[in-house]
């Protein structure tokens, strides 16, 4: 069913990409999706966490399982619960430490490098933007301080060489201010890249190619204006494509 707000994410264990929860403006859907490159099947076993949309989704290499963070319920709550699935099982994550406060639309990637998820930003009630960055090691978070600059909301993806890169997004609402930053987290601290690359924007889409080592970055909004430009980023430089 047509949906949006939904948590897709590729599982390379079982070489499938799962599809859950999301939302239309009258239903919240608890349902679960795969699809092995041919074919959509529903998964009729049912989740255990119930409606979630907004919610934060990554395959963690190490565990061989995908984790499923935080997300906003059929209630309009908020929430900083963990769970992991290996293809047949959920299982809630008993995760220790302090915890990520509840929020949604953040994003969730594998480092390589360390062998750990990063969570990084998204909202909070109410409506207040985040920036801070949280490692889970097993079955600890652990809260990195250093808060990214500019304090926007933008897209984020990994990046050949480093943990990952946040590129523009919008700050404030009414009225809105859009950010050009470029910053990369490299697992300790934030670095600002000030070459050159896209024009602000927000709403864009971004995603990393383990194949080719690159980053690439689509579309967007600048000023009400949609935006269909395709951007590489290869580890050092922006080319437009």
């Amino acid at each position: 069913e047509a949906r949006e707000d939904a948590m897709l994410v590729y599982d390379a264990e079982r070489n499938k990409t799962w599809l859950f929860g999301g939302r239309t403006n009258n239903t919240h859907f608890t349902d679960c999706w795969e699809w092995d490159g041919q074919a959509w099947k529903k998964n009729q076993l049912p989740i255990p966490f119930g409606a979630k949309d907004h919610a934060s989704a990554a395959y963690d290499a190490t565990l061989k399982k995908v984790l499923v963070f935080g997300g906003m319920n059929s209630s309009y709550v908020f929430t900083n619960d963990l769970w992991s699935w290996n293809g047949t099982t959920w299982e809630q994550v008993p995760a220790t430490g302090e915890l990520p406060a509840a929020r949604i639309s953040a994003a969730m990637h594998y480092n390589i490098t360390r062998g750990r998820i990063t969570l990084f930003g998204g909202f909070t009630q109410p409506n207040r933007i985040l920036n801070d960055i949280w490692e889970l090691d097993g079955l600890t978070w652990k809260k990195i301080n250093e808060n990214m600059p500019g304090n926007a909301l933008g897209a984020v993806a990994p990046a050949p060489g480093f943990s990952f890169m946040a590129f523009g997004g919008a700050i404030g609402a009414n009225p809105r201010s859009l950010y050009d930053g470029c910053n990369i987290w490299d697992g300790k601290s934030w670095i600002s890249y000030e070459g050159a690359k896209p024009p602000k924007r927000f709403m864009h889409a971004m995603v990393y190619d383990p194949v080719q080592k690159k980053t690439y970055l689509f579309g967007g909004n600048s000023d009400g204006k949609p935006m269909n430009d395709l951007w590489e980023w290869d580890g050092k430089t922006w080319t437009r494509k």
